[in-house]
């Protein structure tokens, strides 16, 4: 069995990220939407109705960033939102019928791409394959950022210069 080292597990998930990315935009899996407002629909339709703040923690975006999706979704006629019964500080974000349509035409899309997927994979391979995913996933949960790797990003401000 091959050894898993951070260069190999980097490349793979860049490749992998890359074909994903383009499967959403090549086979119009989002139904004439853009990425982030596909990306929102699923979100809003797994959830059934969803806080905007917890749509933007799932979604990892900026509020603002949400708000404008949504806005836009809205005035397509696939998004509503409402008051939360609970908490009148909350919005939340629900699908239309419409809305939800579109939801079910992505998920139907992108479950026959992934179903495809599972058959190309060995059958004696396809527990592992899940299960590995599993842990990684869970691994993805947020850890601290070394401090070489922030270096990259940071901002030199007029007294650094």
């Amino acid at each position: 069995m091959k050894e898993l080292d951070a260069d190999s597990l980097r490349e793979n998930l860049r490749v992998m990220v890359r074909k994903l990315g383009l499967l959403q935009r090549e086979e119009a899996v989002c139904c004439g939407l853009t990425l982030g407002q596909c990306h929102t629909i699923i979100e809003i339709g797994q959830a059934g109705k969803i806080a905007m703040i917890r749509l933007a923690e799932s979604l990892n975006l900026d509020g603002s960033t949400v708000t404008r999706n949504v806005d836009t979704l809205e005035k397509a006629g696939l998004v509503f939102r409402e008051p939360s019964p609970t908490d009148r500080r909350v919005t939340l974000a629900c699908l239309t019928a419409e809305g939800t349509e579109r939801y079910k035409k992505i998920n139907d899309g992108m479950n026959r791409y992934f179903s495809q997927i599972i058959a190309s994979i060995p059958a004696l391979k396809r527990s592992s394959v899940a299960e590995g995913l599993e842990i990684f996933v869970e691994a993805l949960n947020p850890l601290p950022i070394e401090e070489e790797a922030k270096t990259c990003n940071e901002r030199k401000t007029a007294a650094d210069i």
